[in-house]
């Protein structure tokens, strides 16, 4: 039995995602961040759907329209426990999340399904989904000794000072958009560059390590940067958080790339910080200079995404 938007208690359904996330993310304060989310489920303010089987919920997704982008929304879909797990809840909760989104005229997200059983990944490419997986990278900044070499032609490396936000969101869009990564993207200008803007004005995703950050350009046109914001891990050792590193599609193999991020990771190592991290999708080409340059996959860490194509 299927049921739509009725009163339920979410923490308790939630409750062995938040204890499973907990887990994943020790210091990501989890369960506060999720009591607004549950708020609003409680409140009818989220659209949910619930699967029941023996008179208790066994299958359940709600979705979510984020402020940020207007193309898409994000569903989350989850089994209460593995054993309650079949292709047929799965999908009849997802038909439901697609369903609502072609309504809306959006593309589906769907995050990783918790409690997942075997069959899961056949059946979403069967159902048109793409698989997304985005991995954290992490380097011992106190062990790096990698240092910076010049490369040919006439690039000029300067820090944000002069940064034009238009110029910035326009090229950074253009860089991605033949990566795995395009997807992270919204396809509306003016709410790039809202997003933009606030990535620098508001430290959307921290203070930005100024001293850190480095635009490229080969005269007056912008060919590449790097931007980082300042972070601590849970010990309290202090480290840059790599939020963006891309080059324009016609200055690639020039060696821009490895020269932005070795200046940067310099920059860091002489300013204190201990480590840096980085989040890549697995397929993208980008991830194997990572790993050259000492960069490790956290094993614990990682962002799954569906999307419907």
């Amino acid at each position: 039995m299927e049921l739509n938007n009725i009163k339920l208690d979410w923490n308790i359904i939630l409750e062995p995602y938040i204890s499973s996330l907990e887990k994943e993310y020790k210091s990501s304060n989890i369960r506060e961040k999720m009591q607004p989310i549950i708020s609003r489920l409680m409140e009818n303010r989220i659209k949910s759907r619930v699967v029941i089987s023996g008179g208790k919920v066994a299958c359940y997704g709600f979705f979510m329209e984020p402020e940020m982008f207007s193309d898409r929304i994000y569903g989350n879909i989850g089994f209460v426990s593995t054993d309650a797990w079949s292709v047929q809840k799965l999908d009849t909760v997802l038909s439901w999340i697609v369903t609502e989104s072609e309504h809306l005229g959006k593309t589906p997200f769907i995050q990783d399904i918790f409690n997942r059983g075997p069959g899961t990944e056949d059946f979403l490419e069967l159902r048109g989904f793409r698989k997304l997986e985005r991995v954290k990278m992490e380097l011992d900044l106190d062990t790096f000794n990698l240092i910076p070499k010049d490369i040919a032609g006439d690039f000029v490396f300067s820090g944000l000072e002069d940064i034009d936000i238009t110029e910035f969101s326009d090229t950074e869009y253009l860089s991605y958009q033949d990566t795995p990564d395009s997807v992270m993207f919204g396809t509306r200008r003016d709410e790039r560059l809202k997003l933009t803007g606030a990535l620098f004005t508001e430290d959307l995703y921290g203070k930005i390590d100024y001293s850190s950050s480095l635009l490229c350009r080969k005269g007056r046109d912008l060919a590449g940067a790097i931007v980082v914001s300042e972070s601590r891990d849970e010990t309290g050792k202090t480290g840059g958080f790599i939020l963006t590193i891309f080059v324009k599609p016609n200055y690639r193999k020039t060696g821009m790339g490895k020269t932005l991020l070795l200046k940067s990771l310099n920059a860091m190592k002489q300013n204190g910080k201990n480590s840096a991290v980085l989040w890549v999708t697995e397929s993208n080409e980008a991830k194997g200079l990572y790993e050259n340059i000492g960069f490790r996959k956290s094993e614990a860490l990682k962002e799954t995404l569906y999307l419907k194509m």
